[in-house]
């Protein structure tokens, strides 16, 4: 017996869209509201604005539509709201319509003129109405379209285990069903067959997501156990454990057509050393031999490749620099940038100490030996002195202008996104203020 967990979603309240309530009494005022409301939607976005326009039209950016922060959010809300007026067609009495002049975007505009620039009462037989019906029917289209989107969007990220085509369908129609009640028939189906379309592509787009994800997930597992294992110690160690245990993805299967050799283009140099270098690459062309054109190979590879950066960033070799600290100028210490490092050109002013083999130096004897000193490297000035990181006995005045390092917290992680959001992971003190350590050895009379 299904339980409730297990059963797919159904609408809540506000996700049903109830028809707005319309009597003859009001028709002249809801109809000057409809044409403001579509008149708002021409001028706030295009996308939504050329399938209102055009209902077989493909869209492109589906899921940007669907997304609740979407710059088209607010449009879809006039769209919505619009098609909640479709009971007005039930109130209008216009009689044999002549059929002149029937393209779609001459009865909008005429429309919108109409409901706009109209100062009397508009009654429901007002031959200036005969874009009405059309209007509302595009409007209950365009709605049909973009809640579908939605529901793709909602089931994706929400109810993956529920995600398929007949569920979408079921949930829309059931949350759309006053307003596609009163669309015409020929209109109607039409706009489902674009759904439908829609739909399929959108589970094509989110199960090449997953698939992508998955990837991703499964090569920075075997580079966090290449680290774990210690089989980054060595290349003969590296080859040793590639060779007993090859990586294995959870439900791959062989790119069609053969995708040939990884190429040259995502071949990973030894900038970093060749430990990283051979690892890199086997979990890079691996990875290619089960990507297809769908998943986008040259947007996933630099993920994977991020991904191996982190997991295995004690193998590098970075080219060391030797830089003078503001703690003690006399004495240039070997550095390394942490651009170098994690590859975020962003970070490019925090340095870690690295010995002379250019592999970061960690702190010995803290923690589980993994974490290393962030240094900044800045111009020094009087006003920005930094009393924290000055003041030995020993030390030379600080020259103005001259760019020297200042340690500015203790961390295991190097790949935050920017400097600041590296800065706030460091080690805090009791107060929640980051802690800064002495890089420095005081010295020990014997």
């Amino acid at each position: 017996m299904e339980t409730e967990e297990d059963a797919p979603p159904a609408p809540t309240e506000e996700e049903i869209v109830e028809l707005a309530p319309v009597s003859p009494a009001d028709f002249s005022q809801k109809i000057h509201q409809l044409g403001q409301l579509i008149a708002t939607v021409e001028r706030g976005d295009d996308a939504v604005w050329q399938i209102f326009l055009d209902p077989e039209r493909g869209i492109e950016e589906r899921r940007a539509l669907a997304a609740a922060e979407s710059p088209a959010n607010q449009a879809y809300r006039l769209i919505r709201a619009s098609a909640q007026f479709i009971g007005l067609k039930k109130l209008l009495q216009l009689g044999e319509v002549p059929q002149r002049n029937r393209r779609f975007t001459t009865l909008v505009s005429g429309f919108v003129n109409f409901a706009q620039t109209t100062h009397r009462t508009i009654s429901s037989n007002d031959g200036q109405l005969v874009g009405l019906e059309p209007v509302l029917d595009h409007a209950a289209g365009t709605l049909i379209r973009l809640e579908n989107l939605r529901i793709n969007l909602l089931y994706a990220q929400q109810h993956p285990d529920h995600y398929n085509a007949e569920a979408v369908t079921a949930f829309r129609d059931e949350a759309l069903a006053a307003v596609q009640a009163l669309v015409d028939g020929k209109h109607l189906e039409l706009v489902l067959t674009m759904a439908e379309e829609d739909t399929a592509a959108m589970i094509d787009l989110f199960s090449a997501e997953s698939y992508v994800r998955e990837l991703v997930a499964n090569c920075r597992t075997y580079a966090e156990e290449l680290q774990k294992g210690g089989h980054l110690a060595s290349l003969e160690k590296l080859e040793t454990a590639i060779g007993e245990a090859p990586i294995e993805f959870d439900r791959a299967e062989p790119a069609e057509p053969d995708p040939g050799p990884l190429p040259e283009q995502w071949t990973i140099g030894d900038e970093l050393g060749p430990i990283f270098q051979r690892a890199c690459n086997y979990l890079c062309e691996e990875a290619w031999a089960v990507l297809c054109e769908r998943h986008e190979p040259n947007k996933v590879l630099p993920k994977l490749v991020d991904a191996a950066r982190a997991a295995m960033s004690s193998c590098f070799v970075l080219q060391p620099e030797r830089r003078r600290h503001a703690a003690r100028p006399r004495m240039p210490i070997t550095v390394a940038s942490l651009a170098k490092l994690t590859g975020n050109a962003d970070v490019h002013q925090l340095y870690v100490r690295v010995g002379t083999d250019g592999k970061v130096l960690y702190v010995e004897g803290y923690e589980d030996g993994t974490y290393a000193d962030l240094m900044e490297l800045r111009e020094y000035s009087r006003v920005r002195m930094q009393t924290f990181n000055e003041g030995e006995g020993d030390s030379e005045p600080l020259q103005t202008g001259e760019k020297y390092l200042f340690t500015m917290g203790r961390t295991q992680d190097f790949f935050g996104a920017s400097a600041s959001a590296i800065l706030a992971g460091c080690v805090r003190d009791d107060d929640g203020e980051i802690k800064i350590f002495p890089i420095f050895r005081p010295k020990i009379d014997h």
